[in-house]
């Protein structure tokens, strides 16, 4: 993970996981989100959340990543 954080949203399909949201060490929420695909073992990072979350869940919907 490019930027280490806890209390995020994830989810998963197929061999790639995302990442969004969270907080770090500092307790900052953050807006980022990445990507981890796990053949390669690589990091991705996506565009950001519109506004920060924590405490939140992902799902992957209709093709497309959401966050709730």
């Amino acid at each position: 993970m490019n930027e280490p954080r806890w209390m995020l949203a994830s989810t998963s399909f197929k061999n790639i996981a995302i990442f969004a949201g969270g907080m770090d060490q500092s307790g900052k929420v953050m807006h980022v989100v990445e990507s981890y695909h796990s053949e390669i073992g690589t990091w991705k990072t996506l565009p950001c959340l519109i506004k920060p979350w924590k405490l939140s869940s992902g799902v992957f919907m209709d093709g497309k990543f959401y966050v709730i």
